[in-house]
């Protein structure tokens, strides 16, 4: 009825007595995420999702909405964490998106290693072997997102030509070089 009326406060009020109470019932949840997100109140919405984690602590759907938030307002750190946990409990593939948070902020690891310029050198090697890894760590999260997303090519595309290219794929390099221009 708030709601109906235009009363947001009072609604809102009422969403939060509600998931306060039951914390993992739907309509509470689901109403009061769509306020926070519609109004990027990204902080409150972490705060939501931590509540209900506290009844469920493998709710996909929290841990979507924590990990959408926590994209948001660019804390990447914990991000990374709270998407790598969505993709090992979300076994529907629901929260495809979790696999592109994952796979993207592993690869910003890229930015933090130096390359030296002489190519003969150890430190050259340690710092290929490190892109390797980060690569190697991201590749299935980014693979997986372009299998269930596969329209969100200017997202996966760029990543995966990357990877490939470090990891000396071939085949999959030229495979998704079609998709980067």
């Amino acid at each position: 009825t708030a709601n109906d009326r235009g009363q947001t406060e009072r609604f809102e009020d009422y969403l939060e007595m509600g998931v306060a109470s039951v914390p993992l019932h739907d309509y509470f949840f689901d109403e009061l995420a769509t306020l926070y997100i519609s109004d990027q109140r990204y902080a409150h919405a972490v705060e939501l999702a931590d509540q209900t984690l506290a009844a469920d602590s493998s709710s996909p759907k929290a841990l979507y909405l924590k990990a959408f938030s926590l994209y948001n307002m660019e804390d990447e750190k914990a991000c990374l964490e709270v998407a790598k946990q969505l993709v090992k409990v979300d076994t529907s593939h629901t929260y495809i998106e979790a696999n592109y948070y994952a796979g993207q902020l592993i690869m910003k690891e890229l930015e933090t290693i130096y390359l030296p310029t002489r190519l003969r050198s150890k430190a050259f090697e340690v710092a290929k072997n490190e892109m390797k890894r980060v690569c190697s760590e991201a590749r299935p999260y980014l693979e997986r997102y372009r299998k269930y997303a596969p329209s969100q090519h200017e997202k996966w595309a760029p990543l995966l030509y990357r990877i490939y290219l470090e990891l000396n794929m071939g085949a999959e390099f030229e495979d998704v070089s079609r998709f980067v221009q």
